[in-house]
């Protein structure tokens, strides 16, 4: 299951070396980023036992760093990252608690707003 860090690590890293400098970036992390390992250590689990909550929890970590580092590195672009909620998605689950209308609102706000609280980088939201 090592698709999980190409999907949520090395896509938004690779785009984000290949686009031209945008206004803003929005990176989708978890909650789950707080069990992430910083470990740099077999990063597609072919070593380890596969966790997949240990290995998405990763990846969303990997996530929160690239938006800060984004923030460092282009100090004119917008980068943050975000906590869009757990809805009941598939992947959410139908015990989810957070409304499925209201995830993506923080995420547009953030790309688009001109309030002052969304004119920020290197910053973490939650929804």
């Amino acid at each position: 299951m090592p698709h999980v860090f190409a999907v949520n690590t090395l896509a938004p890293y690779i785009l984000t070396a290949l686009i031209h400098k945008p206004k803003r970036l929005v990176y989708l992390s978890s909650g789950l980023h707080q069990s992430g390992d910083a470990s740099l250590k077999d990063l597609t689990w072919e070593q380890r036992p596969w966790r997949g909550q240990q290995a998405y929890s990763d990846t969303k970590l990997h996530d929160v760093l690239l938006a800060f580092a984004m923030a460092r590195r282009w100090p004119a672009v917008l980068s943050n990252a975000l906590e869009p909620g757990w809805v009941a998605t598939k992947m959410g689950g139908s015990g989810a608690t957070d409304n499925l209308d209201a995830g993506h609102r923080t995420q547009v706000w953030l790309a688009v707003s001109d309030d002052p609280a969304a004119m920020v980088t290197g910053e973490y939201f939650s929804m």
